[in-house]
């Protein structure tokens, strides 16, 4: 995979063009590739643990770009989950937003749409009510 500050006309000169299409086909191939494996892994996820919901864990920028993925895959899912709903915004791409409270206790599961930081602290949230959850971060940033 090339590095993001190469520059692609020094690397054309060098390599000569045919050589530097092949590397850029294979690596774009081989993203295809992780996303449609990644778009499995959720979807599998999804089936073997949500029994009862398959929620996006957040309602922000991060859980915007991973309902353009899960859409671009046709995964479908119910809606999102916050840990507080703050009066104002209930409602992304068409899905409500409910609170953490409301699906405590059933077989949801989750696929998280957070930052690092946010994923770190509601994944042991997740854990102390026996939650099952996946990581979306990786997909998206």
């Amino acid at each position: 995979l090339l590095a993001r500050n190469v520059n692609i006309f020094e690397l054309r000169e060098k390599m000569g063009e045919q050589c530097l299409f092949d590397i850029l086909m294979k690596s774009h191939t081989d993203f295809l590739k992780w996303k449609m494996n990644k778009a499995e892994d959720i979807r599998s996820f999804f089936r073997q643990n949500g029994k009862e919901g398959c929620y996006i864990y957040g309602a922000g920028v991060f859980a915007e770009r991973l309902t353009k993925f899960l859409h671009e895959y046709t995964i479908s899912f119910d809606g999102y989950v916050v840990s507080n709903l703050r009066m104002g915004k209930n409602i992304v791409s068409g899905k409500k937003i409910i609170e953490l409270s409301d699906v405590v206790g059933k077989e949801c599961c989750f696929l998280l749409a957070l930052n690092e930081s946010n994923t770190i602290e509601v994944i042991s949230l997740l854990k102390r009510h026996g939650m099952k959850y996946f990581v979306g971060y990786n997909i998206i940033s």
